[in-house]
């Protein structure tokens, strides 16, 4: 597997190429649906919307079996033209953003398309149902986050809504959840996320629950970050410099040692969130993913 986590507002330039290259899992990261939020949150023109939504269409387009489109507004359709138009140019038309015109067939699919959603109350919790709406006809894996403490966030408990309060409110409108089976999540025993879907919805929705049920016993999660440290806890503060290891000469032995030995420190679980809200680390756009 392979799998990055983008915002989505350049992606559509690159993805074909991506996927053909072996890209496997995409997570795009979008807390609202609305323009005028969107703006706010992201501190990005409200046009930025459009160009996501847009990429979520050609990353379905992008699986071996695409789904419906989310029939994007007028402005939105003018983003996965420009999509289409820049794949086209690149790709040798190879489709538009909704998946229609393939010129040949792909080699190479995505697997996954997850939808990163941090809840926050007072924010964003009005608009869970939706997000859980945009599964009924795509296989489109919705992940709803607890809000995390990270440097710069200025996180507060009373804005961290829990997975419980979420879900009660997805079950309060379209029924009871089912756990999700293996055709969507692979049923991987070291995943991050709580698997759900709505009776007779084509995708997922997933619950991370770092804050109030952490699930550090089964977390093989690593992070490589673009300064070239390691991180084998996202809510660690400890650090491997891989880069000045290589940049000195370290053999891929040694640099496995590095790895190894980062791994053997880390700790059973992270600290909890009023803990965890009060300790340094770095910004989540400083780690990735």
């Amino acid at each position: 597997q392979i799998g990055m986590t983008s915002n989505g507002i350049v992606l559509h330039r690159h993805l074909p190429q991506l996927v053909d290259a072996g890209l496997t899992h995409l997570n795009l990261s979008l807390d609202t649906l609305k323009p005028d939020k969107f703006e706010e949150m992201t501190r990005r023109p409200r046009a930025g919307l459009d160009r996501v939504l847009a990429v979520i269409d050609q990353a379905l387009a992008l699986t071996r079996d695409p789904m419906s489109p989310l029939r994007p507004s007028s402005s939105a359709a003018a983003a996965a033209e420009e999509a289409a138009a820049g794949v086209a140019e690149e790709e040798g038309g190879l489709s538009n953003a909704s998946g229609a015109g393939r010129e040949r067939e792909r080699e190479r699919y995505l697997r996954k398309l997850k939808l990163n959603v941090v809840v926050m109350k007072g924010v964003n919790e009005e608009e869970v149902l939706d997000f859980v709406a945009l599964t009924r006809e795509r296989a489109l894996n919705v992940r709803f986050i607890e809000w995390m403490p990270f440097d710069g966030n200025i996180w507060s408990v009373e804005k961290m809504e829990p997975y419980q309060a979420t879900r009660r409110r997805i079950e309060a409108r379209f029924g009871p959840l089912e756990e999700a089976g293996d055709q969507l999540s692979g049923g991987d025993p070291n995943a991050v996320a709580k698997d759900f879907r709505v009776p007779g919805f084509k995708g997922e929705v997933s619950f991370i629950t770092s804050m109030t049920e952490h699930f550090c016993g089964s977390c093989n999660r690593l992070r490589l970050m673009a300064d070239g440290n390691f991180k084998v806890c996202l809510f660690g503060r400890e650090e491997t410099n891989l880069l000045a290891a290589m940049r000195a000469g370290a053999s891929d032995g040694e640099v496995a040692g590095h790895i190894h030995r980062a791994v053997q420190r880390k700790r059973a679980k992270h600290a909890g969130m009023f803990e965890l809200s009060k300790m340094p680390n770095r910004a989540m756009v400083k780690i990735g993913g």
